[in-house]
């Protein structure tokens, strides 16, 4: 059972188990949403093995009991309000390592890994882009789905994935604008990968496992 103001450590991993995100919070209390853990300003976290990082303001993160995500909420001026994760379902370790409460979870990046098997070539340098071919990472997703079938499991996931990537071409369409009109953009610009998503469901169609593959 975690007590007001409890120290948490806080790690989340990769899917193949190699660390990820670790950072340590302040037990803030639970409702029906889950358990809230809070991170002051100057809070200093670490992924992997890189040097650590401090973070200017405060956040809290919700870890739900039995949901498969993570939701982190930073305070202004932060130019993140929300930032979801889809994870496993956190595990707590109540004083198992140091006598220190962790929670842990595998940050699975669902919608990154069908992304890229959708556009490969978007996501290497020019001079590689004939090389990463959709038809090499078709089967990808079903093998994935597989072996892991629970991370195709929850609930609206169809729909969930369409958030996500509707959220991520939003980002990147205000990093950076269209410089020319629609009609003269790639089929692959953010804006038109945006629209296919609203409008037919984008990607997702060719990429996302049937629910009979696994």
């Amino acid at each position: 059972m975690l007590m007001p103001s409890e120290d948490v450590r806080i790690v989340y991993r990769k899917f193949d188990g190699g660390l990820h995100w670790h950072l340590s919070g302040v037990h803030l209390g639970e409702d029906e949403y889950g358990v809230w853990v809070g991170c002051p300003a100057g809070t200093v976290g670490q992924r992997g093995e890189e040097p650590p990082v401090t973070w200017d303001g405060p956040f809290v993160i919700c870890f739900p009991r039995d949901a498969w995500w993570t939701a982190l909420f930073n305070a202004p001026p932060h130019r993140t309000e929300i930032y979801c994760d889809i994870s496993t379902v956190p595990e707590w370790r109540y004083g198992e390592v140091a006598e220190v409460t962790e929670v842990t979870m595998v940050d699975l990046d669902l919608d990154v890994l069908l992304r890229f098997c959708a556009y490969p070539f978007l996501h290497v340098a020019p001079d590689y882009e004939h090389l990463a071919r959709p038809e090499d990472y078709e089967p990808v997703p079903g093998w994935l789905a597989e072996d892991y079938p629970a991370l195709f499991s929850s609930p609206a996931l169809s729909d969930r994935l369409r958030l996500y990537s509707i959220a991520y071409d939003v980002r990147e369409l205000l990093a950076m604008p269209p410089q020319a009109p629609l009609r003269q953009l790639s089929r692959y610009h953010a804006l038109n990968r945006l629209m296919s998503t609203v409008e037919t469901g984008g990607h997702l169609r060719s990429v996302l496992p049937e629910p009979a593959q696994y």
